[in-house]
């Protein structure tokens, strides 16, 4: 692995005004504002896997439409192999966005329904000129062999094809440009249970075969946990804890993250959260507590959680949390 990020994201922002209702500007209330991303700091190096996880509406998906630029940062940086991507011209970015490729949630709405995978591999391709008319139908069959689809679906439109087979399509063009980084945005949630075990599978050999980097996103820890070699856990914009994921799993340090994995249901289980481990609402965004954000739910609350921040620290080796009294190792 190497020594320099291939990303490096510093104190990165994205804020929300929503606006003002009727009564809200007859009374001259300032506009709310939703810190969906508040300061998230991370490194992710080339040939790794880093997991992305919190429950819904923690921020997993704007980070992620952040770092490819649908939206524009409010503070902070992006660093992709060295080069400053947080405010370079939509043109610029357009251009850079072979180097990082996002798998969408949606493999339905993702892909244009008017094209056959022959033309939207191919105009990938074009775009960035990235094989000569000659090589391009070596190339897209070769796209397809790897995700697994055969060479007479070529000229087959989305429509002809099941969930799986569409989000295989979506990971071919992600492929196609050979980016430096990918972005899995919740690729599995919207696919059957049979079928999303084979999705993950189709990531993990591609990683392996290419020597991927991959920032996967997910609400499901027994899928990070089985796809990731490091786990962030994000809550309220914010970054919680850092860890190798055996670590993380093994020896959580910050409550948020041992009541997280406790909540997870067993492998064999569907996924559903088991919520009454968590107590209390997910606060809003747009009226964070004071302090530490957990703080209002968390069982090991003092005083001090309420009124001052804590810091992310490294308390033990590549482990990284946001707590004033994290848990101890044999605790978590």
């Amino acid at each position: 692995m190497s020594m320099s990020p291939l990303l490096e994201i510093k104190g990165l922002k994205k804020h929300f005004t929503i606006n003002r209702g009727i009564v809200d500007a007859i009374m001259r209330k300032p506009p709310r504002v939703l810190k969906a991303v508040d300061g998230v700091s991370l490194e992710i190096y080339a040939g790794e896997s880093l997991g992305i996880v919190g429950e819904s509406g923690c921020g997993k998906s704007t980070l992620a439409k952040t770092l490819i630029r649908l939206y524009k940062p409010d503070g902070g940086s992006i660093h992709l192999d060295g080069r400053d991507i947080s405010h370079i011209s939509p043109k610029e970015m357009r251009d850079e966005a072979r180097n990082i490729q996002m798998i969408f949630q949606d493999p339905y709405s993702s892909l244009n329904p008017r094209m056959s995978v022959r033309q939207t591999l191919s105009e990938a391709l074009t775009f960035h000129n990235l094989c000569t008319p000659e090589e391009m139908e070596e190339r897209i069959l070769e796209l397809m062999g790897l995700v697994g689809l055969y060479d007479y679906q070529a000229d087959r439109m989305p429509s002809d094809f099941s969930g799986g087979q569409r989000q295989r399509i979506g990971i071919a063009r992600a492929l196609a440009l050979e980016p430096k980084l990918i972005i899995a945005d919740e690729p599995v949630s919207a696919l059957d249970v049979s079928i999303q075990a084979q999705i993950i599978n189709l990531l993990i050999d591609l990683r392996n075969k290419l020597g991927l980097t991959v920032i996967f996103i997910s609400h499901d820890l027994r899928v990070v946990k089985y796809i990731t070699n490091r786990v962030a856990v994000m809550y309220l914009g914010k970054i919680m804890e850092l860890a190798e994921t055996h670590e993380l799993f093994e020896t959580p340090r910050h409550p948020y993250t041992s009541i997280l994995i406790q909540a997870a249901p067993s492998i064999e289980e569907e996924f559903t959260w088991n919520s009454e481990l968590i107590h209390g609402e997910l606060p809003s965004p747009m009226n964070p507590p004071s302090g530490c954000l957990f703080h209002p739910r968390c069982p090991y609350a003092k005083e001090i959680c309420s009124q001052v921040e804590p810091g992310f620290v490294e308390i033990s080796k590549g482990h990284f949390a946001s707590c004033h009294f994290p848990l101890s190792p044999c605790s978590g």
